[in-house]
């Protein structure tokens, strides 16, 4: 396991400029803005110092920010968490996701019962010990019983 800044130290030693195709080089590219002169996708904060450049997080990420899209629209968000998304972190996470998924599950849980039918399939929900090593067999053994259901249930075509 490597602390963030080993990670990111790695990143560079792959590609200075931040280009490496790894995690975090991959998060900048996929939702921040790119540089005029380069080309490059802008980096979410300053590879020396850490410091999170809040423009390109309030320009650029925060398009992507579920918990916003809730509060602006939220009897169509919560729909959709009702209707599609199945999402489990766990809450010992390895990168402390757990901290923003469970503020997400409180918000989407409120959002959800003030809606005509609140019921559904889908969830957000904390699994109990896991961390972000362990969480995905968890997962595939809630999902794949899931998946195998949806399937079975389709309509021919």
């Amino acid at each position: 396991m490597m602390t963030i800044p080993e990670e990111i130290g790695m990143e560079r030693a792959l590609a200075p400029d931040f280009t490496s195709g790894e995690q975090w080089a991959a998060w900048n590219a996929m939702f921040s803005g790119r540089d005029a002169a380069s080309g490059l996708p802008l980096a979410a904060f300053d590879l020396e110092t850490g410091l999170i450049d809040r423009t390109v997080i309030e320009r650029d990420w925060s398009r992507y920010d579920i918990a916003a899209m809730l509060r602006a629209d939220p009897e169509r968000i919560a729909a959709v968490f009702r209707d599609k998304v199945r999402l489990l972190c766990g809450d010992r996470d390895s990168f402390y996701l757990d901290l923003a998924v469970e503020r997400l599950a409180k918000a989407v849980a409120e959002a959800r019962s003030r809606l005509e039918s609140p019921d559904g399939p889908g969830y957000v929900e904390l699994v109990p010990g896991a961390t972000h090593g362990t969480i995905v067999p968890i997962a595939m053994q809630r999902w794949y019983p899931e998946l195998r259901r949806l399937v079975a249930e389709a309509p021919e075509r």
